[in-house]
């Protein structure tokens, strides 16, 4: 369940759907922002993680862990980064304009020369970011958190 559990109103129905469905030996992997990120905490409500009105609850690792583990899973690792978010989160969070995906959906009208230009800049901007999101996530504080859990 990459980004899927803050979307929903009472995300542990969710989870306790899928634990009869999961095997014995099953994993479970639960990944969603984190609000206990220094990313979070440097930006506030400009951080791209708050996403109000589509993200419905927000998750610190010990809510996610408490959550999973009321549902009858045990939680084997943690995990705070993931280089496909937490670089381009980062890099929205700080020019949301240039986001790709949303200027599509959005429907921006650009000349192919603009929206190359927009591209090559976000992701000047994403690489520009690693350095930051690989240490908050070294420090336990990744804008991310990805859990791994099996039936308790």
């Amino acid at each position: 369940m990459f980004h899927v559990l803050e979307h929903l109103s009472e995300p542990h129905l969710l989870l306790q759907a899928v634990h009869p469905l999961l095997r014995d030996d099953g994993l479970l992997y639960a990944q969603v922002p984190n609000v206990a990120s220094w990313q979070f905490l440097l930006l506030g409500e400009r951080w791209s993680g708050v996403d109000i009105p589509r993200h419905l609850v927000h998750f610190r690792a010990e809510d996610l862990v408490e959550m999973v583990e009321q549902c009858g899973f045990h939680v084997l690792r943690r995990k705070f980064f993931s280089l496909r978010d937490n670089p381009t989160g980062l890099a929205t969070s700080l020019w949301p304009g240039l986001e790709p995906m949303s200027r599509r959906v959005r429907q921006v009208a650009e000349s192919a020369a603009g929206r190359l230009l927009k591209n090559a800049l976000y992701f000047g901007l994403s690489a520009a970011s690693l350095p930051f999101t690989v240490l908050e996530a070294a420090c336990g504080a990744g804008s991310t958190v990805l859990i791994e859990a099996v039936k308790a």
